[in-house]
């Protein structure tokens, strides 16, 4: 019996044909028959749109790929077409590509709009550039920028309103199992590598970064997936696997920060990497003394901080080309140097920092203080926030703490908040559409001596009719203060 063919989505379709076909036009004369084929695909896949009345119209945003208006769910053998495409509109600085029903449309027009869309990314403004001569003959088709698409999310309800796709959609009570599968095999494999790379240092074997970089490519595929899953992960903690889970999470936060920055795949992994060895030289003696109940002094206090150059070391002897080893070794020697100098290893011009270092400055020191150390409990996730916020007046860059806060939330994904009802609550995410940072959030029930139970998702930012909210949060908790591991709840695991 024949095997039946899987049917694909309107989006992914259309995706695949436009990819394939942007690829073709750069290396293939028009008369070959691939590129032939390309182009009826291309325009089979527009045609079957176009029968509905309206253009195609796709729009990246925040990572995800919509085709008029509705988010395209794609399978796993659609990723790195997707990567690609995503990468193509952000080296162009554009979100988004209208196009318009034009059955008139010849082959030779078809080639002329992707040889000028291939063509934008050497102009200096290719925005700009593609709207000056996306005219006549092509004037079918638009691109569009992330301020352009804000209206048709809000339009929609993805970005908010009180329609079907608004915040009463973004609960996301129904998460794909598969994708839940997915991130936690992701987490575990990052932290098994991790684990891994320490038991070898102790052996004094050579290190390779094959299995690290594939891991960490793991975990760069659930945030383009889905970033509400992805942060999710960054919540895990462990007390006795504390460094592996640490490193970890510091990659999960730093890559998060860095997406949000509109950073290229190519360099998200680099971010991750470094953030995965950032502490590799704890191994050893630096581990052990940090380990000791109580402020450490002189010494060992010596002792603890040379894990920076420790780790060093063992990253110019990773077997890795030189590029990716100097991608990691900067972050790592600046990831505890203030912009005002201050820190170590000791740094006379801390204002040449890199984008790296101060993005994992803010993510190692986020999770290092939302995890328990010897010398101390640990902090909530929002007095977190207000430590790095107070450490941005000089120490860290302002700029990217404000990033980092828009990512984790106001009220940290995974926090546990202790409501004006009487009621706690475990925080999802903040919708995009939040305009005061009201996250929606889990509401748990806990009975006497019982293990929490689930109770509704509610909206921390609805109000009542006379406008005030109709619960406000009067206290945040770390979720081990109520042997709340977040993740559990948030995906199920």
């Amino acid at each position: 019996m024949a095997q039946e063919k899987k049917t694909i989505s309107e989006g992914e379709e259309l995706l695949t044909a436009m990819f394939r076909l942007l690829q073709v036009v750069k290396i293939h004369q028009a008369n070959n028959k691939l590129f032939m084929d390309n182009i009826e695909s291309f325009r089979a896949a527009l045609k079957r749109l176009w029968a509905k009345g309206r253009p195609a119209e796709f729009a990246l945003y925040r990572g995800r790929f919509y085709l008029n208006d509705e988010r395209i769910i794609y399978s796993a053998a659609m990723w790195n077409t997707v990567i690609k495409i995503s990468e193509f509109f952000q080296e162009r600085d554009i979100n988004g590509l209208k196009l318009f029903p034009n059955e008139e449309v010849s082959d030779t027009t078809i080639v002329r709009l992707m040889d000028v869309l291939n063509r934008s990314k050497r102009e200096k403004e290719p925005y700009q550039w593609l709207a000056e001569n996306l005219i006549e003959d092509l004037a079918w088709a638009q691109v569009t920028q992330e301020k352009d698409h804000d209206s048709v999310l809000m339009a929609s309800g993805e970005g908010g309103g009180d329609g079907p796709q608004g915040r009463q959609a973004l609960t996301r009570t129904n998460l794909s199992p598969e994708l839940v599968n997915q991130a936690k095999r992701a987490y575990s494999q990052a932290l098994t590598v991790t684990r891994n790379i320490y038991s070898r240092l102790g052996e004094k074997k050579k290190i390779g970064v094959q299995k690290a970089k594939r891991a960490i490519q793991e975990l760069i595929d659930i945030l383009f997936e889905d970033e509400i899953v992805f942060l999710a992960l960054s919540t895990i903690r462990d007390g006795t696997d504390a460094l592996f889970t640490h490193s970890v999470n510091t990659a999960i936060l730093a890559i998060g920060v860095g997406h949000r920055l509109r950073l290229s795949r190519a360099a998200l992994e680099q971010l991750g990497l470094a953030s995965l060895f950032h502490d590799i030289g704890m191994a050893g003696a630096p581990l052990r003394v940090a380990n000791i109940p109580g402020r450490l002094e002189g010494k060992d206090r010596a002792l603890a901080q040379s894990h920076v150059l420790a780790s060093l070391y063992h990253i110019v002897r990773l077997n890795a080309t030189f590029t990716l080893k100097l991608a990691m070794l900067n972050p790592t020697n600046e990831h505890h140097q203030g912009l005002d100098g201050s820190g170590y290893p000791r740094n006379d011009n801390p204002q040449a920092i890199s984008l790296f270092g101060r993005i994992l400055a803010i993510a190692d020191q986020y999770v290092a203080m939302t995890s328990a150390r010897p010398w101390r409990s640990e902090m909530s996730p929002f007095e977190a926030l207000m430590v790095l916020l107070d450490k941005s007046a000089n120490q860290l860059d302002h700029l990217l703490v404000k990033v980092f806060i828009n990512f984790v939330g106001p009220w940290p994904v995974g926090s546990l908040l202790a409501l004006s009802s009487r009621e706690l609550a475990l925080a999802k995410h903040t919708p995009p559409d939040s305009e005061e940072g009201w996250p929606l959030a889990q509401l748990l029930l806990l009975g006497e001596g019982e293990t929490p139970t689930l109770g509704e998702v509610i909206d921390l930012g609805e109000k009542d009719a006379s406008g005030e909210l109709k619960r406000r949060v009067v206290n945040c908790f770390h979720p081990s203060h109520y042997g709340v591991q977040p993740v559990d709840f948030l995906l199920g695991l």
